[in-house]
């Protein structure tokens, strides 16, 4: 039909976060929850993407963990790969659960570094809060991954072989460098 259609997708699926970091660009857009798609919008939307042969859909926000009604939609259908881009900060047992229930949500916890480089930039305690989530998504088996944004700042210890094989000893299997 000559339709063009890309393997992937990104989907912001709220504007609502719980932290304010430094250089966040949901926050920079000033959007209010009040536009939001509803979860059977959502549905849509992907049962769409689904049919013209988008394989996964990035799921991001705002935190999208903030709508989990949005991840069993995502979770029932299990044709596309759904990456699920998190600050880590509600990472908890429910949720864990729910991912390995559905093998297709993969969560993706921001990070960017160190405790020093994560608290600068995402507040005091987040790092704490992303190893306690890293560690249950460990304890649990998960199938989970980092997003790094990569700055002058962090450049170095990020790309380092020490952070990686951490992150890798922490249970972390997918990595992704975003640049800033």
């Amino acid at each position: 039909q000559g339709l063009m259609v890309p393997p992937m997708m990104i989907a912001s699926i709220t504007n609502r976060c719980n932290l304010n970091c430094k250089g966040c660009y949901n926050h920079a857009q000033h959007r209010s929850a009040s536009g939001e798609l509803s979860a059977e919008e959502w549905r849509t939307v992907f049962a769409d993407a689904r049919s013209l042969g988008i394989s996964i859909i990035l799921l991001a926000g705002g935190e999208p963990l903030i709508r989990p009604e949005i991840l069993d939609v995502a979770a029932s259908i299990p044709e596309i790969m759904f990456p699920v881009f998190s600050n880590g900060s509600l990472v908890d047992e429910g949720f864990v659960s729910r991912i390995n229930k559905a093998k297709n949500l993969v969560p993706v916890l921001s990070i960017e570094g160190h405790e020093v480089e994560t608290d600068q930039r995402r507040g005091e305690g987040v790092y704490d809060l992303l190893q306690r989530g890293t560690s249950v998504l460990k304890q649990a088996g998960a199938f989970f991954g980092l997003s790094i944004t990569v700055t002058s700042m962090n450049y170095e210890t990020v790309t380092s072989e020490s952070f990686v094989r951490e992150s890798v000893d922490a249970g972390c299997r997918l990595f992704f460098f975003v640049e800033y």
